[in-house]
């Protein structure tokens, strides 16, 4: 076989061109973002015009008074303009050279920012997902650390066969993935579809023992076992109701409800955000004369999303009651660590946690009385067990709440269908002409951008977070659980003012939305490197709007009494790439929706607080306040 010992230094050579293509494009991008809110004002442009006009309008007058007058322009007239035109261009040019003095100077300033901002949200992002896989027991972190590997979409055949063996422990099974990616990559897919065939039995049994704890790294794994790898362009999952947990935190003050999976999530939003990505959805609106009706749809979305928002917050509250309960156990086989995971598993896991915490507290306790020993760890499960009653109150809370706004909704959509079936009675088509959709977008302008750079670098600095996760200076500080969510809280409120996070139509539209992969993103990578990876990943994300029209085609029908005709059809076809087959069976099968079937979904039965735990409290504080 013939051997080339240049090729190596060939391959290092296109690397290191690479590299320095991604650094050029980045710097490009930052520059860009940069430069645009310093445009020339209005007040440059004016002296310009003014150092223009001056000899213009000097050559005017001057032939103007030859032909009106017959004669030159007097002496003292021609000193005027001569003295307004110097004049002018002299303030024209001071004024131009101040203004590119300082704004070449705020533009470096804000390029740096920019670039210092891209550069320490991935390391952060990193930091915090090593943070959450340190607060995990051994089997945990090996099966997350797997999920992880398994949704890079440039994964190689070998850390493919790694990830499959973390999760299923079976060589054979690790050593068939490895060439099943081999043969993807080559394009052989006939081979791999006859490698696919010869596992699936046992590629299917790991894979439903593995969707019981942790449904989407199974899927992820089934996935790559049938030679399918993260397409860029899809993105991945969000961690559901990120943002509604993070918002309720600083609503409640309570940051037991921030979990470190939302901190990641919401740096990462931040980070594809000042990257240019922009989130876009589809709004209904009612644009009618009729004031009644305008008022009741008014009313009957305010109530929906209040609803529907009182929904996700039991199922949030839930998420953040079993993540601390694997905080407290992190030696234990949990499972909150999960994505994806149903409402009832959340919650058997948190009352199987409290029920735990209050035998330990209860043995504490017992030990004290009769030793005088373990007061410090009655004192650390003793506060364990207040924060985890305090979030099961908050469920329970949330549960009751969604009740309370499922009977405002139910009144709500009473009144709005009758008016509406009054309206349709007497005018037709005129409600379904009067509803209009439009298409709204979620994204930081350039301004935007630099200043939530400015304001986010400044947090950062002041609480001098650690840069990098190896290594840092002295006086800089390990990023914990309580700096990450304080980061959170702060990033958030830095992003509201922009983007307006605390509507709940935001909210899901972040949440429906992909994230853009940060898998080509590497610890340690240079920030102009990173700058052009973040946009082109921002901007590889495929804009779908076919799920939503398809959702609101629903809602047209069980909420509006709107019918959904051919013409409706085509539209949503033609505009968004609905499916025409789904909307031709939502058209024929849905029927609107009666007042009364709304809290008929409503999804379990949260019991009372038990007794026996509150009294677990009030024994340990009572063995305590009697010791001292």
């Amino acid at each position: 076989m013939w051997t080339f010992p240049f090729r190596k230094g060939l391959n290092q050579a296109k690397k290191h061109n690479d590299q320095l293509a991604l650094e050029v494009r980045g710097q490009r991008f930052l520059e860009k973002i940069a430069s645009a809110p310093h445009k020339e004002p209005m007040g440059v442009t004016l002296m310009m015009l003014a150092w223009t006009a001056g000899p213009v309008t000097l050559l005017t007058v001057t032939a103007a008074t030859w032909i009106g007058y017959g004669e030159p322009m007097d002496l003292e007239r021609a000193t005027y303009f001569l003295a307004y035109s110097v004049i002018a261009g002299l303030l024209g040019i001071i004024t131009k050279v101040i203004y590119n003095t300082t704004h070449g100077r705020r533009e470096s300033q804000d390029a740096r920012v920019l670039l210092e901002l891209v550069d320490r949200l991935p390391e952060i992002i990193y930091m915090v997902r090593d943070l959450r896989l340190a607060n995990l027991g051994t089997d945990n972190r090996r099966i997350e650390s797997a999920g992880i590997l398994l949704r890079k979409f440039d994964l190689g055949p070998e850390w493919v066969a790694c990830a499959i063996e973390d999760l299923t422990g079976n060589q054979e099974l690790a050593k068939s993935a490895e060439r099943i990616e081999l043969y993807r990559r080559a394009g052989l897919y006939n081979r791999m579809n006859d490698l696919v065939q010869s596992i699936s039995e046992l590629a299917s049994e790991h894979v439903n023992e593995l969707r019981q704890t942790h449904p989407r790294i199974a899927a992820a794994m089934a996935s790559r076992l049938k030679g399918q790898a993260p397409d860029i362009r899809q993105g991945q999952p969000r961690e559901r109701l990120f943002l509604e947990r993070i918002l309720a935190a600083i609503d409640e003050d309570n940051e037991e409800l921030i979990t470190l999976p939302d901190v990641e999530h919401l740096l990462a939003l931040c980070f594809e955000l000042v990257c240019g990505r922009s989130i876009t959805y589809l709004k209904v609106e009612y644009t009618g004369g009729d004031w009644n009706l305008t008022k009741a749809i008014d009313r009957l979305e305010r109530c929906r999303n209040d609803y529907r928002l009182a929904r996700a917050r039991v199922y949030s509250r839930l998420r953040a009651l079993a993540a601390y309960i694997d905080y407290v156990f992190p030696a234990e086989d949990n499972i909150a660590s999960s994505q994806g995971l149903s409402m009832r598993v959340l919650m058997d896991a948190g009352i199987e946690g409290i029920n735990r915490l209050t035998q330990d507290v209860n043995s504490c306790r017992r030990q004290v009385n009769t030793s005088g020993r373990n007061i410090s760890e009655l004192k650390m499960r003793l506060a364990q067990l207040v924060k985890a009653l305090n979030l099961y109150r908050a469920v329970n809370d949330a549960w009751q709440k969604e009740g309370r706004e499922g009977r405002r909704f139910n009144r709500a959509l009473k009144v709005w269908q009758q008016r509406s079936r009054n309206w349709q009675q007497e005018g037709g088509l005129g409600l379904k002409r009067g509803l209009l959709i439009s298409e709204q977008t979620v994204a930081l302008d350039d301004e935007d951008k630099i200043t939530v750079a400015r304001e986010l670098s400044r947090w950062l600095e002041e609480n001098r977070i650690r840069r990098y996760s190896r290594g840092g200076k002295i006086e800089e500080k390990v990023l914990t659980i309580t700096r990450a969510r304080e980061l959170a809280i702060e990033a958030v409120l830095i992003l509201n003012p922009h983007i307006h996070l605390h509507d709940p139509e935001i909210q899901r539209a972040v949440d429906s939305s992909p994230l853009s992969t940060m898998a080509p993103l590497e610890p340690g990578m240079s920030p102009m490197t990173k700058a052009a990876l973040g946009q082109a990943m921002a901007n590889a994300i495929q804009v779908d709007l076919a799920d939503m029209a398809e959702k609101l085609a629903q809602n047209l029908i069980r909420y509006y009494r709107v019918p959904l005709t051919a013409g409706t059809i085509d539209f949503l076809v033609d505009k968004y790439h609905a499916s025409r087959s789904r909307l031709e069976f939502i058209a024929e099968h849905e029927t609107p929706q009666s007042p009364g079937s709304i809290n008929a979904g409503s999804t379990m039965t949260l019991p009372e607080v038990p007794r026996h735990w509150e009294s677990t409290i009030y024994n340990a504080r009572r063995t305590l306040d009697l010791l001292k």
